[in-house]
């Protein structure tokens, strides 16, 4: 169970160990409240439930795009809570719909390596014939943890600026969007449409197939050969979809040749309307810190 794409059967051999911690993620930006609400209604047996917005986000500002990072100690002291301790695995879990994967990398970050996303997700899970729980999951302290954030996993708007303006090599950006939306004919949350200038576009839901499960290893590995060992910028509207393809590219085991664009088109389509104040102190709130 240590690929970063485990399997229902892997987890359900797994549910009485106390070695494996599993977080729920599902999560709708158009109801906040509907991932907890699915959560309760059932969930994996001895799941917690880690809201997007609440736990997996930091304070949100127009700066910062919609979903910025949590601070170390904020995110240290969630996995705390739900009795997360040194040694164990995570597995995220959702309905396919990326949040998970953005637990995954949150993990990655913030230097915790033991983290793997389910196969499949919840619906993989009921169509095994697998039990569900309406058990709330009874929150505990356990002794600190201590989070060491990976800078050089993300990238921040003042440096990539600054990597896409610098005589030599740019990096190569990835967009991860639905194509209409990264070609400007559809824009449903930011308040721009269109893309970053020189990106391309690989739609993080091909990273599933029609089953909902995740392509085969070689896939993955295909996928981004024709990029050699260029780096990449990895983005999507708010840092959370493009998370799938981060973790795309784990399985092709080219994760630490890309970065995580955070602030992702929300924050770029901000940035370029926002003319109020002066450019180098909109650049300054956009710094990525801890």
């Amino acid at each position: 169970m240590r690929y970063p794409v485990v399997s229902v059967d892997d987890v359900a051999r797994q549910l009485t160990h106390e070695e494996v911690v599993l977080f729920d993620c599902r999560f709708q930006l158009s109801d906040p409240d509907a991932g907890r609400t699915a959560y309760e209604h059932g969930h994996l047996p001895g799941a917690h439930y880690a809201d997007l917005e609440k736990d997996l986000s930091g304070t949100i500002t127009p700066a910062l795009g919609r979903h910025p990072l949590p601070r170390a100690e904020d995110f240290a002291a969630f996995l705390a809570r739900h009795g997360v301790e040194r040694g164990q695995l995570i597995v995220a879990y959702d309905d396919n719909m990326g949040f998970a994967s953005r637990f995954w990398w949150l993990c990655r970050y913030f230097g915790w390596d033991n983290v793997a996303v389910l196969d499949g997700g919840i619906r993989a899970w009921q169509n095994a014939g697998l039990p569900l729980s309406t058990q709330q999951e009874i929150v505990r302290k356990t002794s600190s943890i201590k989070l060491t954030p990976r800078p050089q996993l993300a990238i921040d708007l003042p440096e990539l600026r600054e990597r896409l303006t610098a005589n030599g090599a740019e990096p190569i950006l990835i967009d991860s969007r639905h194509p209409e939306r990264y070609c400007g004919i559809h824009e449903p949350l930011d308040p721009a449409a269109g893309h970053i200038p020189g990106a391309r576009c690989l739609f993080w839901q091909e990273c599933l197939n029609d089953d909902g499960f995740w392509q085969s290893q070689a896939w993955h590995e295909a996928r981004w050969s024709d990029f050699n060992d260029a780096p990449l910028v990895v983005y999507c509207g708010s840092g959370v979809t493009a998370c799938v393809n981060m973790l795309s590219l784990a399985c092709a085991e080219r994760f630490a040749q890309a970065r995580l664009y955070v602030g992702s088109w929300s924050q770029w389509a901000t940035w370029h309307l926002e003319r109020q104040i002066p450019e180098s102190e909109w650049l300054a709130r956009c710094t990525l810190k801890d």
